[in-house]
């Protein structure tokens, strides 16, 4: 095995305890004496890789939402034509079975955007980037398929959405007590669309 692929699977190895840990204790909770024990992990091999545990939490966060923007784009690919509460509620519902398939990622998903370390605050916003141009292609879909309000045009719409786009993370977060994943995608879409989309 070469030098390479001996890193890519030791990192590889230590991504999967990492989200484990992160998993099942959150980020305030997790330690790295946790992540080793979980992996069966050298601390030699776990700081030959990483400087602590904001690092390897960074890098969690990196792969869950690069994961889950991969995961959305099949989204894209098909997405719900019944109007654009059904868009949205559809988007919803479909990040929601990501995450059913990965429970330790939807932990690193909280953490980071509804508790996010205020000291990793900037940091995680530049990981986000991934899920923000995907939440810009359904703005730039549901324009081609909603009538806008007498006045406001694609560029305003984008604008707006750009503004909106800092606070969605709170929003989310008061959402995300609630169970109901289509009432959630319905909220959210008159929180963000309202004054720019004609109701239909």
């Amino acid at each position: 095995m070469k030098q390479s692929e001996r890193r890519a699977k030791s990192r590889a190895a230590i991504l999967d305890a990492a989200f484990a840990e992160f998993g099942e204790r959150g980020y305030a909770a997790a330690t790295i004496d946790g992540v080793c024990a979980r992996g069966g992990i050298s601390k030699g091999m776990m700081y030959h890789y990483y400087k602590g545990k904001d690092e390897l939490f960074c890098d969690c966060v990196g792969e869950m939402f690069s994961s889950l923007a991969e995961h959305m784009g099949k989204y894209m690919e098909h997405p719900d034509h019944g109007g654009s509460e059904a868009l949205l509620s559809g988007y919803f519902m479909f990040r929601e079975s990501f995450f059913i398939d990965h429970p330790n990622m939807q932990t690193v998903f909280k953490d980071a955007v509804f508790r996010t370390p205020p000291h990793l605050a900037e940091r995680v916003k530049q990981l986000r980037a991934p899920m923000r141009e995907r939440n810009r292609e359904l703005l730039r879909y549901m324009l081609t398929q909603t009538q806008l309000r007498s006045g406001v045009s694609e560029n305003d719409a984008r604008r707006w959405f750009d503004a909106l786009e800092g606070m969605l993370p709170e929003l989310l977060s008061r959402l995300s007590e609630g169970g109901d994943t289509r009432a959630q995608g319905k909220f959210v879409l008159d929180m963000m669309l309202f004054g720019i989309l004609e109701k239909q």
